[in-house]
């Protein structure tokens, strides 16, 4: 029997927060020495930029608190800065150290100050980690050594170059690539998920966010009439080629597509059929209130039988369904939308099956010899009526379905 075989195949700004130094007892000569400083606060836009402040006691050799490291903070932070000490030969604190971690310019360095009663040296500047500031020079007092120069290796350090399938995704060079860009949620970059009609990420080539269901979009099932063979019944016509007679077993018209999507996962898909069918009756499955009828099988007759058959998992779907009024010699136009489950890699093949080679004409009556077709709105060949039957299928949803969980 001849067949028609169609494969489709933050960035808020914080302020840093400090805590107040502490300071030693005011003691006579040789006794009291400086409180210790206590670390600058964590650094917020900037990094912490409080220093250990010096101790204002008079022994002669008051430590002073040099700042500690101001936490990570966004480009160009300051350091804490270090204590100056009041009493003589008091030894100057370190500068503290320039905000770590910056993304991408780091913390600037920390800059010390020596003593005003001729203190010692200042400490050396902090030293930038990621970050663009220099080391500080020391001021007041004996000479101070300049501050520590920034780290050149890491100043304004660029993104790390990442294999494929990964990025880096906080900016933050220290983890290097640690997110993976071929998935659902993150799909070819940082900042794109696959949603909509395109919730699965394709990682044939350059990962990109696809349609599962796009070879079942706008798929269409027509049976155009090519000549009436019978006078006597006028309101039927054949769709076998010119010139042709009717096979014994009639006429067919596969489809066949395959499903995209990850294979073996469970997909929601809602399809919107459309288009001017003849009624046919089925029996043993279960209908509703449109001509979808799931499962059972056909009746049989003459008229002609649609369906959309699923491989996985396996379901066969009737789409011209009489809802129970009866075969006879007319067309309705049908417009409803169903949502089916479909797993990842499944074959659907949509399909007429014709026994008698003939379709009942697309005609609103056949009281007389006029015809005047039935159009389906935005369904071409609107505004036109199409000669003979048809069904479109268009995808208007797609969701990931839960693994397991019952079909709708």
């Amino acid at each position: 029997m001849p067949s028609l075989l169609i494969a489709l195949s933050l960035g808020g700004t914080w302020p840093g927060c400090f805590e107040p130094s502490k300071f030693g007892n005011d003691g006579g000569a040789g006794k009291g020495s400086g409180g210790t400083g206590v670390p600058g606060g964590p650094g917020g836009h900037a990094g912490g930029s409080g220093g250990g402040r010096a101790g204002t006691g008079g022994g002669p050799v008051g430590g002073i608190g040099g700042g500690n490291a101001g936490t990570p903070g966004e480009p160009n932070g300051r350091g804490g800065s270090a204590g100056s000490g009041a009493a003589a030969a008091g030894t100057s604190g370190s500068g503290g150290l320039g905000a770590t971690a910056g993304a991408p310019g780091g913390g600037g360095a920390g800059t010390s100050t020596a003593g005003t009663d001729g203190g010692g040296p200042g400490g050396a500047g902090g030293r930038s980690t990621g970050g663009a500031g220099g080391g500080g020079a020391s001021a007041g007092g004996a000479t101070g050594t300049d501050g520590g120069a920034s780290d050149a290796a890491l100043d304004m350090q660029p993104p790390p170059t990442c294999p494929a399938g990964l990025a880096d995704c906080n900016g933050n060079a220290a983890d290097g690539c640690e997110q993976r860009i071929d998935t659902d949620m993150r799909c070819g970059a940082c900042n794109v998920s696959c949603t909509g009609l395109t919730p699965f990420c394709s990682t044939t080539g350059a990962p990109r966010c696809v349609n599962p269901a796009a070879a079942l979009d706008q798929q269409r099932l027509e049976t155009p009439c090519t000549s009436i063979p019978n006078a006597q019944t006028p309101d039927l016509c054949t769709w076998r080629p010119l010139g042709t007679d009717c096979p014994a077993t009639g006429l067919f018209l596969n489809k066949m597509v395959t499903f995209g999507g990850r294979a073996g996962a469970p997909y929601d898909v809602t399809i919107r059929v459309r288009g001017v069918v003849e009624p046919k009756a089925y029996t043993g499955g279960r209908g509703g209130a449109d001509p979808f009828y799931v499962g059972g099988q056909p009746t049989s007759t003459g008229y002609n039988v649609l369906r959309l058959t699923v491989s996985s998992p396996p379901q066969v779907l009737y789409l011209n369904s009489d809802q129970g009024e009866g075969e006879s010699h007319r067309v309705f136009a049908v417009d409803y939308m169903k949502t089916i489950r479909i797993n990842g890699g499944a074959g659907l093949t949509l399909e007429v099956s014709d026994s008698d080679c003939a379709v009942v004409r697309n005609c609103q009556s056949f009281a007389t010899s006029a015809c005047t077709p039935l159009v389906v709105a935005g369904v071409p060949p609107a505004p036109m009526g199409f000669n003979g039957q048809f069904l479109q299928f268009d995808v208007v949803a797609i969701n990931n379905a839960a693994p397991g969980s019952a079909p709708p």
